[in-house]
This record gives C-alpha cells, structure tokens and sequence, in this order.
C-alpha cells in the first residue's frame, strides 16, 4: 500500500512539475515575442502595459483604420487616393495631439514610420509595390494596437 501512495505522489509531483514548468515555456515565448516586437519596433511598453492615447486622437485613428479595412475589403486599386484618405486623417490625428511625456514619445516611435508608409503608398509605382504596403500598414496597425490604448 505505502509503494501505491509513493507512486502516486511521485506521478502527481511529476504532473505538476511538468505543467508549471509548460506554463514557464509559455511565458518565456511570449515574453520573448513581445521583446522582439519591441526590438524591431523601438516601442516601449508602460511598465508591460499600453500607453494611454488621448481622447481627441482615438477618432482618426480609428477612422483611417477603418479606411484601410474598407478599401481591402473592397479590393479597391486605387491606391493613391487611399494614401490620401490616410494622409487626411493623419492631418487631423496631429493637430488633436496633446500628449506630453513618455507616452507621447513612444506614440511618435509608431506614428513616423506610419507616416512614412502611407507617403510610400501615395508614389508607389506598381499595384505590386502598393499591396506590399498595404500589408505593411496593416501591421502598422498591429503594432499600434499592441502599444497603445
């Protein structure tokens, strides 16, 4: 009978073991993505939370979103005058802009290169270039909703 409860405590131990030490694998890959995602972007996290976006912004961002998504959907090929939308909404995303400090910092490590994509997008030569960017600025989203609330 005591070789039956050894037995069953060494399984049981071994079962827990194994789960946290999963749990552990887990956690070290997804710390380890979000470090990449960091690294490749620049963007800091707020202490592993997401930094705070001023209200006033929220609208244009969600609104050139919005763009994008249609215009995929849509399977649109007009691609300089979706770089306009987005320019247009850009515009007014930085003349609302009131954040100060850390947050908007790390806010411009996101916004300029977004910037920079949808200026590509507005001289892309070939609807091949234009879908490549495209893709691009749909990441750029990612990024943001990764970062930013």
């Amino acid at each position: 009978m005591n070789y039956i409860k050894s037995f069953s405590t060494i399984i049981l131990i071994s079962a827990v073991l194994m789960n946290c030490n999963g749990k552990k694998q887990g956690n070290e890959e997804a710390h380890s993505e979000h470090k990449a995602q960091n690294k490749n972007t620049g963007i800091e996290l707020n202490q592993g939370e997401k930094w705070i976006v001023n209200e006033e912004m929220k609208p244009f961002l969600k609104q050139s979103e919005e763009i994008l998504h249609s215009y995929i959907a849509s399977n649109d090929t007009s691609h300089s005058e979706l770089a306009g939308q987005l320019k247009a909404q850009n515009d007014q995303l930085i003349s609302s802009c009131t954040m100060k400090g850390k947050s908007h910092d790390e806010l411009h490590k996101w916004l300029h290169p977004h910037l920079q994509l949808v200026k590509q997008l507005k001289n892309a030569e070939s609807e091949k270039e234009a879908k490549a960017l495209i893709q691009k600025l749909e990441d750029s989203y990612k990024i943001y909703h990764h970062h930013f609330q």
